[in-house]
């Protein structure tokens, strides 16, 4: 009886190893399998524009073919001016992160009133960021790090990320890539933010699911 026992407590520990090891995906495989991972958001509102920036790691060529390969940092810095600007090609600005500052260009967007650029570095929610922009600021405007308040950090999305989509993850994990990112609906400090995870395999089949940021409640799955 006592041998049975022990034959049946081996056999379970056995199928339970062999579950675990095969339906877990480690951390630095979730992170390899991800073509982007945002991590930080920042906003802020001034008198004559909305500014906002965003960090984290992304490939260094985009190709939606399945497959990730290598990624770089980056810190994209996006201004929306509230009048009017189509004479402008780009506005000069300087940025400070913490103690130091870097001179930048943010170039005109052609779809709307907004001006971009990378400064390829990350900032963490710790991070003092300001703004001065040339010709429309008199003194630099602070970022507010948006992210530092939520439940649900870039890892534990990840995680949630990959239970929900775990299925077809798991069925197309040799040939699909990922993509976390932060959405919200509009340029203004008062909107709702969510986390959303769009995986794309090599045949062009795409899943994505989109959570709450502080309960990690599914919003969309398709």
């Amino acid at each position: 009886m006592k041998k049975y026992f022990c034959f049946v407590i081996i056999f379970v520990v056995f199928i339970v190893s062999y579950y675990f090891l095969n339906n877990n995906i480690s951390v630095s495989k979730k992170h390899n399998m991800s073509s982007q991972i945002e991590y930080n958001y920042f906003n802020l509102q001034a008198e004559r524009y909305f500014a906002e920036c965003n960090f984290g790691v992304r490939e260094l060529y985009f190709e939606y073919d399945g497959e990730s390969t290598q990624k770089v940092d980056y810190g994209i810095f996006r201004v929306v001016l509230n009048f009017s600007s189509d004479y402008a090609k780009s506005l000069n600005a300087v940025i400070k992160i913490n103690d130091k500052t870097v001179d930048v260009v943010l170039e005109k967007n052609p779809f709307d009133n907004s001006f971009m650029c990378d400064i390829c570095k990350v900032c963490s929610v710790d991070d003092d960021i300001e703004i001065l922009i040339e010709n429309i600021d008199f003194f630099y405007n602070k970022f507010n790090p948006v992210t530092s308040t939520w439940n649900i950090d870039y890892q534990k999305a990840l995680d949630l990320s990959f239970i929900y989509l775990n299925d077809f993850i798991k069925q197309n994990k040799k040939s699909c890539e990922g993509y976390l990112t932060i959405i919200y609906s509009k340029y203004e400090l008062e909107t709702t933010y969510f986390w959303c995870y769009r995986v794309v395999t090599n045949d062009h089949q795409t899943r994505l699911v989109v959570f709450d940021i502080n309960k990690g409640d599914i919003v969309l799955m398709s």
